[in-house]
């Protein structure tokens, strides 16, 4: 049998085994390409990248002139494909960025005017909910307590939503960046941050980019 004769059959054998299990043993792995950490909304540019970034000097001006708009933006997105309401807690999430020393540490007025699926409730009723008060019964603290308390409190309520203030940067444009963190139940919830500019004289969300999962 010549060599050319061997090769051809061992191709054919490796072709037929390949079919046999599924296997594509004569292709080219196809390249593992990693899920996109930020994705552009609409037809706005990408997300510009916060690398070596610092947070530029908080003002009571920057705040309150961006603040509410910002906030606006990043409500109205939550509130894609929600059928029941979102609990916001009162109390800011994380305050960061010089905003204590300026005495800017709450959500701007009109910020429960954004959406009707979000409702912002007493940060220590939500934590109350969730530690088991009354009028939970007792009987049911020994399983799951936190959500089986929680939706005692809060039937019609989807979950808990924790929002950051705006914290922001600036390269070519002004940036701005909000933290949140929705929980829903024991392994149910997701952190995301997102991403805004100000471009064209508006605030414009251009990325969510996913922090936690449970």
């Amino acid at each position: 049998m010549s060599t050319r004769t061997i090769a051809a059959v061992a191709v054919c054998l490796t072709l037929a085994i390949s079919a046999y299990l599924g296997l594509p043993l004569l292709m080219r792995p196809a390249a593992v390409v990693p899920a996109p950490i930020l994705e552009p909304a609409g037809d706005e540019a990408r997300a510009p990248s916060l690398e070596g970034l610092q947070p530029i000097p908080l003002t009571r001006q920057l705040a309150s002139e961006n603040d509410l708009a910002v906030l606006s933006l990043v409500l109205k997105d939550l509130c894609k494909g929600q059928s029941k309401p979102l609990l916001l807690h009162d109390v800011p999430d994380e305050l960061a960025h010089e905003r204590k020393q300026l005495d800017s540490t709450r959500f701007p007025p009109g910020i429960d005017r954004v959406c009707a699926l979000v409702r912002i409730e007493p940060s220590a009723k939500l934590d109350a909910a969730l530690a088991g008060k009354p009028p939970c019964p007792e009987s049911e603290k020994s399983a799951l307590p936190l959500w089986r308390c929680f939706h005692r409190h809060y039937p019609e309520a989807h979950g808990t939503l924790r929002m950051g203030l705006p914290v922001y940067y600036r390269r070519d444009e002004l940036i701005a960046t909000v933290d949140t963190g929705i929980g829903c139940g024991p392994l149910c919830g997701e952190g995301q941050r997102f991403v805004l500019a100000h471009r064209a004289g508006a605030w414009k969300l251009l990325a969510v980019q996913g922090t936690w999962i449970a």
